[in-house]
């Protein structure tokens, strides 16, 4: 078990974090999973019987949960989902191949260097001549 520093400012930060504390934590725990399926299914198993408002349910919540239990990679389901929708549907499918083609810039950058060579040295009707 790694050993930690005792750092010096210890007492006052925990004094700081105590405005945070909450007293008893079992007070504020709540059922909220059951806020969507569990009314659904009182209200529609009178009608649809038990098994099909228990199927309903259970087709209702499910999305919930992928949405709160799925994660790939340290991302949660609403980023991969968005990525997906991205790739799939807003954005071309063919995508350019285009780079940038640094030896051509070099080739234009050592054209404009011999031509501003050539008007300082005076002789300025051959840098038009040499104009691409």
């Amino acid at each position: 078990m790694a050993r930690m520093r005792k750092k010096k400012n210890l007492l006052p930060r925990l004094e700081r974090a105590g405005v945070y504390l909450i007293p008893d934590p079992a007070a504020l725990r709540g059922n909220w999973r059951g806020a969507l399926g569990l009314p659904l299914f009182f209200l529609t198993k009178s009608h649809i019987g038990t098994s099909a408002a228990a199927i309903l349910m259970v087709m209702i919540m499910v999305p919930f949960l992928l949405l709160a239990m799925f994660e790939r990679n340290g991302r949660p389901f609403e980023k991969i989902a968005r990525d997906m929708i991205n790739v799939l549907f807003r954005r071309p499918k063919q995508r350019p191949y285009r780079t940038r083609n640094f030896y051509s810039m070099l080739e234009k950058q050592d054209q404009f260097n011999r031509e501003v060579r050539q008007i300082v040295s005076g002789n300025h009707q051959s840098a038009a001549k040499t104009d691409r």
